[in-house]
């Protein structure tokens, strides 16, 4: 059973209090404690939940599917002018491209500060990336600030501190739009491989065609419905890191159901990579030495240059 935790006393209380930190937030509303805890034990069990009433507009997330889509199934000669190089974090990717063994998707990649060219073949493609990065931004930002409170750490603001330059120069915090074709599959493939993320939280949006899933305790990878409206929130490697284990990074992977692919559909998601600052310091908060330190920016060039393209 999937987590999901309502956000919406939460957000309303930031709201009305002027974007007052959870914190001080925690002190004044009962409800507010409530919600932080349950988010809190969620990560610790599983690494991840789905956030219902997180106030992101609906209709923005569906311009950016609807756009990505149509880029999607341009010729391939478009979109290549477009490709993401190797150890870089923004364009374009074609199917059998990522992973260890080569993923059934493509996808595109949108980090702001590095971004040269967008499509422009796309009426509105640019312009419906621009206006979800910020809500995107926002609401990373909520969830960290409750997460450096979960933690109980000595400086509750050190999480959201540490990602002040998302969507600038010093950060690359990246937004990427995926699409699974109903192509059929080697022997082997997957249309997205076992992996678990390099950041420190992922923001997933996802259509209802279904596939995720999750390997758990027991080794075995269970199915994660979709829940219409909902964001769905991972933890990331480099968090995995900084809280010694205490907030896990969750390996999940895409099987997208035969019956699906059997009726031709495609299946889309959209994730917002959420990363510290290139020169932040990650090390264990508790002090344990458990992961050597290391600058986020440092661990994302390893993990790329582990990564095929």
């Amino acid at each position: 059973m999937i987590p999901v935790v309502d956000m919406g006393a939460f957000l309303e209380a930031v709201k009305e209090g002027g974007g007052e930190k959870a914190s001080i937030l925690m002190q004044k509303q009962p409800e507010v404690k409530k919600i932080v805890c349950l988010v809190h034990d969620a990560i610790c069990e599983f690494g991840f939940c789905y956030f219902t009433n997180h106030y992101l507009p609906q209709h923005v997330v569906d311009r950016v599917f609807y756009t990505s889509k149509q880029f999607f199934e341009l010729d391939v000669k478009v979109k290549e002018k477009f490709a993401r190089r190797p150890m870089e974090s923004h364009g374009w990717s074609g199917l059998e491209k990522e992973t260890q063994f080569p993923d059934m998707k493509e996808s595109f990649s949108f980090t702001p500060a590095v971004a040269k060219e967008l499509p422009t073949e796309v009426p509105d493609f640019d312009q419906s990336y621009k206006d979800l990065f910020p809500f995107l931004h926002e609401l990373a930002d909520r969830i960290l600030d409750l997460m450096g409170v979960a933690l109980e750490l000595e400086d509750p603001t050190l999480l959201s501190r540490t990602h002040k330059l998302i969507g600038q120069k010093g950060n690359h915090t990246t937004m990427r739009s995926l699409y699974y074709p109903p192509y059929p599959l080697r022997e082997g493939q997957l249309h997205c491989g076992e992996h678990h993320d390099y950041g420190s939280i992922t923001l997933l949006f996802q259509d209802d065609v279904g596939g995720l899933q999750i390997l758990r305790e027991d080794g075995e990878y269970h199915d994660v419905t979709p829940v219409p409206g909902a964001v769905m929130i991972f933890v990331g490697d480099m968090l995995q890191r900084w809280t010694a284990d205490r907030y896990p990074a969750t390996k999940h992977r895409v099987v997208i159901p035969t019956r699906v692919m059997e009726q031709g559909r495609t299946r889309q998601s959209m994730a917002f990579f959420c990363l510290p600052d290139d020169d932040t310091l990650i090390t264990c908060l508790d002090g344990s030495n458990k992961y050597p330190p290391v600058t986020a920016y440092d661990r994302l060039m390893s993990i790329f240059a582990a990564t095929k393209y």
